[in-house]
């Protein structure tokens, strides 16, 4: 019940060589999780470039709009480009619904319509172990609940946030749903507003299990 927001800002931001005049908001410290306190780039910071991020690396490249991938992508999902962000017409849950692409948020975000189409809000016992974090339902994909983002690629072992009251939709939000990190981390993926493309350009490799038996490195001593 308590404002996010402390107010807005007009500020000049150089990035990737541009320099951008843009208005801000300016998100309070309470609101923000750990990794936000510096500050998020958005949508209208980037757009004018064509973005690639390698989590393996891990980096960000950017290049100009309409770039030629050098090598063939595995898949090209179309897009949608408005000012609020890059939207992906897949399937979730076997459910074919517009989803925002969310490379600064962890998981994949299910808002109350698409929890509408998965029944989940019937009355009927859910079949979701579903638990509560914050103010936010978390539950986990497996098996046969995924997210395809092409015929070939069907990503399970997900983590799903239910946001959003499903009986009382906020009808001012603008995203609702989208996919995160823990989709788009599994690949080197490239995004070009002006052709209106996610380009899935390789897989990255799951990290090596950790031994149980591991025990953390200790620092050498200097004498």
């Amino acid at each position: 019940g308590n404002p996010e927001y402390a107010g807005s800002a007009t500020v000049l931001l150089r990035f990737g060589g541009r320099e951008q005049r843009l208005h801000i908001p300016v998100m309070k410290d309470q609101y923000c999780q750990t990794p936000e306190k510096q500050g998020v780039l958005g949508c209208d910071a980037i757009r004018a470039f064509q973005w690639e991020v390698d989590p393996s690396v891990p980096s960000l490249t950017l290049r100009p709009l309409g770039t030629y991938p050098a090598r063939k992508p595995l898949a090209i999902i179309p897009l949608r480009v408005t000012r609020d962000g890059y939207f992906a017409n897949v399937k979730v849950r076997n459910v074919r619904t517009s989803v925002a692409l969310l490379p600064g948020g962890s998981y994949v975000q299910a808002g109350p319509k698409l929890q509408h189409q998965w029944d989940l809000n019937s009355g009927k016992p859910l079949e979701l172990d579903v638990k509560r974090f914050s103010s936010v339902r978390l539950f986990h994909f497996k098996g046969e609940d995924v997210v395809e983002l092409a015929k070939d690629i069907r990503e399970t072992d997900l983590t799903v946030a239910l946001v959003g009251d499903p009986k009382h939709p906020d009808p001012a939000m603008v995203i609702d749903s989208g996919i995160g990190q823990c989709v788009l981390n599994r690949f080197v993926y490239c995004v070009d507003g002006s052709r209106g493309q996610l380009r899935i350009m390789a897989r990255v490799p799951a990290p090596a299990p950790r031994p149980a038996n591991a025990t953390p490195a200790q620092p050498a001593s200097h004498d």
